[in-house]
């Protein structure tokens, strides 16, 4: 298994062949998993410069991968609920984030109408962690879910957009109010299936680090282990 990175690139994985993985036992609903642990046996492919990776805060890995995974995986649901947030406005060192600030076609965070929203959305926040619970609770609702594909701009003027256009939204607006994202692909426990998805993991300070949220769930303190 390949070790995580402390600065691991933005990833989007492409399951070959499949938009889902049925599972063999039926589960709790999702929303509710504290603790996971699947064995998987399955091929993917890796588009564009995306980099796979299996160890995180919230996930262990014990099995082989190359051009497929085929091992166990312990998941365990992540929570953070803002206890050593930092205040705005947040300066993170170009030289170190540069690659989770930038702006660029499927984020641009530089966008105007991007960066109004932002501030409008967060007007009221005080912390780091607020204006991250602000701007997910804004994606949740106001994005509706319909599959679309698309960048971020698209999901901001049409209101609408699946799990990858709502990940690129909040990057889009979180970047452009200095906090570093980056995009992950993967699975999600959904109705009886593992389905391809797509979450938002951002920097929330050096003491914390990087915390998983998914904007399509609108899950920020309780990240749950079907991920």
């Amino acid at each position: 298994a390949e070790e995580l990175p402390e600065f691991p690139i933005d990833i989007t994985d492409m399951l070959t062949g499949k938009l889902y993985y049925p599972s063999d036992s039926l589960l709790p609903s999702a929303e509710h998993l504290s603790y996971l642990k699947i064995k998987a046996d399955f091929a993917f492919s890796t588009v564009g410069e995306g980099k796979n990776y299996y160890q995180t805060t919230y996930q262990n890995f014990d099995g082989t991968a190359n051009h497929g995974v085929k091992g166990e995986f312990k998941i365990i649901a992540s929570e953070y609920f803002g206890e050593d947030s930092i205040p705005l406005p947040v300066n993170f060192p170009e030289g170190t984030f540069g690659d989770y600030l930038k702006s660029d076609f499927l984020i641009p965070a530089d966008d105007s109408l991007i960066q109004l929203k932002a501030r409008e959305l967060t007007a009221s926040s005080t912390y780091l962690w607020d204006a991250i619970k602000f701007l997910t609770e804004f994606v949740k609702d106001s994005i509706e879910y319909t599959i679309t594909g698309g960048n971020a701009l698209d999901a901001l003027l049409t209101g609408k957009g699946d799990c990858g256009p709502k990940a690129l939204l909040i990057s889009a607006l979180s970047r452009s109010l200095g906090i570093p994202t980056r995009i992950i692909g993967g699975l999600l426990y959904y109705n009886g299936s593992f389905v391809q998805h797509n979450w938002v993991e951002l920097y929330v300070g050096d003491n914390s680090g990087w915390h998983p949220v998914d904007p399509t769930l609108g899950e920020t303190e309780f990240f749950n282990a079907g991920h």
